[in-house]
């Protein structure tokens, strides 16, 4: 779905279309611009995060729904305990 950030009745208009690429209108006319980062990046930074979300997602599930604690208070926990997973 598109999404514009400018007025409808302007001179120019610009937005995303999703997670594809970008557009613009201006004066010389309306340009489509790919998305070229890539957005799923496999550095071993972000394994390894991955990797301890994995873990720290099977011990939230593992603990009681009575005791459990939200998500993100355990995550900020468990990366205080785990300091290896700090990102």
């Amino acid at each position: 779905m598109v999404k514009v950030t400018r007025p409808l009745f302007a001179d120019s208009a610009k937005g995303n279309l999703g997670n594809i690429g970008a557009f613009r209108r201006g004066q010389t006319g309306p340009q489509f611009i790919p998305l070229t980062v890539p957005t799923d990046r496999k550095t071993a930074k972000q394994l390894r995060l991955r990797a301890c979300f994995s873990v720290a997602k099977k011990a939230h599930a593992a603990i009681p729904s009575g005791s459990r604690p939200r998500w993100g208070i355990y995550w900020r926990q468990y990366l205080q305990e785990h300091p290896g997973c700090r990102p």
